[in-house]
């Protein structure tokens, strides 16, 4: 009977437990809907409030809309990483007057996480030559190795961007490729702080060193997660739309009040005209 009552029980825990795990997940995609839809609108709404302005003014003459400043494509961009404020900050020290082109913002994410990884790079000989422990030293080795092959990854994402002549769009198969190196980026960070956290359980853990590396890894751990975000969440999106890359972000074309941007394909034009377009 106590077996029974035990077995009840446990069902019982399964079912909660169960119940937990939808309404976490439930909400993760809740919340993985809702950011995509405040891009999505971001985007269209830019679009389509152009595109009234054009039709209200008759005159061939009336200059296009304005794009948006560096700042405010800068922030767009940003909004999707999970460090906006160092996203920011980071990139906008370094972008020109004019760069508000994504893929051009996604490339200073690349360079500021290239320049930040690249001098901590050094940083795990400089401690191991203050210890004298061989565990702690082969762990910084490990930290060594993960870091020239985080740069690597970094520099192999930078070269990809090159497109050839007549190349307006990144394709899906580089998109997924960027989405996988700076993936590892992200993971060789974490195996060096791994590997001298195994040590925790031996006399060899230096919960200062640890901490000191961790504090060094803050900036380019974070830099990495920009790019991975920008490349995921909006090169991803606006590829996956066929927005072409390499112009500016919601910019337009001069032209005639009653024309489209260049980029804007016959179906888009179709569904821009509708009073009350539906989705797909």
């Amino acid at each position: 009977m106590d077996s029974i009552k035990s077995f009840k029980g446990y069902g019982k825990v399964d079912e909660a437990e169960e119940r937990a795990f939808k309404r976490k997940t439930r909400r993760r995609l809740i919340i993985l809907v809702i950011s995509i839809i405040v891009l999505l609108a971001v985007i269209i709404g830019a679009v389509a409030g152009t595109l009234i302005h054009k039709r209200n003014n008759s005159s061939p003459d009336t200059a296009s809309p304005t794009e948006l400043t560096p700042a405010a494509s800068l922030k767009a961009v940003c909004e999707v990483t999970q460090y906006p404020s160092s996203c920011f900050s980071s990139i906008s020290s370094i972008a020109s007057s004019n760069a508000n082109d994504p893929k051009i913002l996604f490339k200073l994410s690349l360079k500021v996480a290239i320049d930040e990884l690249s001098g901590l790079s050094q940083y795990p000989k400089k401690l191991q030559a203050e210890t004298s422990n061989s565990q702690v030293k082969h762990a910084l080795d490990v930290c060594g190795t993960v870091f020239d092959d985080a740069l690597d990854r970094l520099n192999d994402s930078a070269t990809s961007l090159e497109v050839g002549e007549g190349g307006s769009l990144l394709s899906d198969s580089k998109i997924d490729d960027l989405k996988t190196w700076l993936s590892t980026v992200i993971t060789d960070q974490e195996t060096c702080l791994d590997a001298l956290e195994e040590l925790n359980t031996t006399k060899s853990f230096n919960a200062t060193l640890f901490e000191e590396l961790k504090a060094a890894m803050h900036n380019s751990s974070e830099y990495a997660s920009n790019s991975l975000a920008i490349a995921a969440k909006f090169l991803g999106l606006l590829t996956n739309i066929r927005i072409p890359i390499h112009r500016r972000l919601l910019g337009f074309q001069k032209a005639a009040p009653s024309e489209f941007p260049a980029w804007v394909s016959p179906t888009e034009r179709r569904l821009l005209q509708e009073s009350k377009p539906t989705p797909n």
